[in-house]
């Protein structure tokens, strides 16, 4: 009930005053008067058809038929048209003074009989060179915007008159033709035979093509996947190529003054053997020296105790113990403790004598060898560089690879796509 108070209450403030009941009128009359313009406009297009003004141009110049008749086709269609007085046709001396009329609204559509008409329709005695008679119509829609169905009935009006005039002579070349249709369709038979072998052959065919996709398709994805592995190793090998391009020529680089370093080790280890072969042999001669010494002071004490037994100032026996003092004593003194300290020191340094001599042989063998050492460094060095070099272009060439193997694997996707719509 609310609702219904509410669209009453509604519709009187609408309507309480003159100016909004003239709203209302003319939003009615609006539609229905335009509607009614538009009805009368269409109604009943084709009852006044003969006032309409259409040119009419004939070109046509006639066509000899096969069995020498002269045939006039576009004047009998010019004038069945006049005469059924479907349009009110004007006849015009060419197709530029026409299309001249239509542009400027004199005539609302031009029809042109062209000059091969007559020809054309004298044609289907020969099936292999038949051509199409054709008519040509000239309109413009800014005269009217009815004008396309108009034409409609201009084809309708002028498909009858062709029938009429021309429709026993087309006849009579068209039955001549029928003899070549029945030769040509057993011919047609029979390929029609091979036809249906070979459309077979293809279906046979294309469910062969589909399964060739299908593996060329899965084997396009696992040429991609191989790719790709095949493309992030060119990668790591790139990267470990430029690591080790790297390190080579910093041991390059280190290993240039390697053998005027080793030939001067090798001088100067010839230099401490010398000198420790030479600090030897002068030892050893002390040593002698010191035993020399050691021997003539014995003879000297033993002349001595000798010569005073002799004069009886002293006794045999006091002289043996004089000589025993003195072996004792040459033997626990500080002389005989560094004769066997240099004794001892003689023989590390001929040790170390020894171990010079072997560091120089090796020193010098070293230096011998370094040259050919920096060369393989430097070598390796070289290749490392290639090595990246190649490496790089590797990886490069692998990308390109990659893209095509996805390029293909997408190619195949779509033809084993087609190859399934086909089969």
């Amino acid at each position: 009930m609310t609702v219904l108070r509410l669209a009453r209450s509604e519709l009187k403030r609408m309507t309480g005053g003159l100016l909004p009941k003239l709203t209302i009128l003319a939003l009615i009359m609006v539609p229905l008067l335009y509607g009614a313009v538009y009805l009368y406009a269409n109604w009943n297009p084709y009852g006044n058809l003969n006032q309409i003004d259409a040119a009419l141009v004939v070109e046509d110049t006639g066509a000899t038929s096969g069995d020498g008749t002269e045939l006039q086709a576009g004047r009998k269609v010019a004038d069945g048209l006049v005469d059924g007085n479907v349009f009110n046709w004007t006849p015009v001396g060419t197709a530029a003074e026409a299309d001249q009329g239509v542009s400027s609204g004199k005539y609302a559509f031009a029809l042109k009989i062209p000059q091969d008409f007559s020809t054309n329709l004298v044609s289907p005695g020969s099936f292999d060179s038949a051509s199409q008679a054709m008519l040509n119509v000239t309109t413009n829609d800014a005269n009217n915007y009815l004008l396309s169905t108009i034409v409609d009935k201009l084809t309708t009006a002028v498909h009858s008159t062709v029938a009429k005039e021309v429709g026993e002579e087309t006849a009579n070349q068209l039955l001549t033709g029928y003899g070549t249709i029945h030769a040509q369709m057993l011919e047609a038979a029979g390929g029609a035979g091979q036809l249906a072998d070979g459309v077979a052959s293809l279906r046979d065919g294309t469910i062969a093509l589909h399964a060739g996709t299908s593996e060329l398709q899965a084997g396009a994805g696992e040429l991609y996947a191989g790719q790709l592995k095949l493309r992030d190793g060119a990668n790591q090998l790139t990267d470990g190529a430029g690591q080790l391009s790297s390190g080579l020529s910093v041991l390059k680089d280190r290993t240039a003054t390697l053998p005027t370093d080793s030939r001067t080790l090798a001088n100067g280890a010839a230099q401490v053997a010398a000198g420790n072969a030479l600090l030897n042999t002068r030892i050893q001669g002390v040593l002698t020296q010191l035993d020399a010494a050691d021997q003539g002071l014995r003879t000297r004490v033993s002349e001595s105790n000798a010569r005073l037994v002799a004069e009886q100032v002293i006794t045999q026996a006091q002289a043996d113990r004089i000589l025993a003092d003195f072996d004792a004593a040459a033997a626990s003194g500080p002389v005989a403790a560094a004769k066997t300290a240099i004794q001892a020191d003689a023989a590390q340094i001929q040790h170390l004598a020894d171990g010079s001599e072997a560091v120089s042989v090796g020193a010098a063998q070293l230096a011998a060898a370094t040259p050919a050492l920096r060369d393989a460094v430097g070598q390796a060095s070289a290749g490392a560089d290639q090595l990246h070099t190649g490496a790089a272009t590797l990886a490069t060439g692998q990308q390109a690879a990659l893209d095509g193997a996805g390029r293909l694997a997408d190619g195949a996707g779509t033809l084993d796509a087609g190859a399934g719509q086909v089969e």
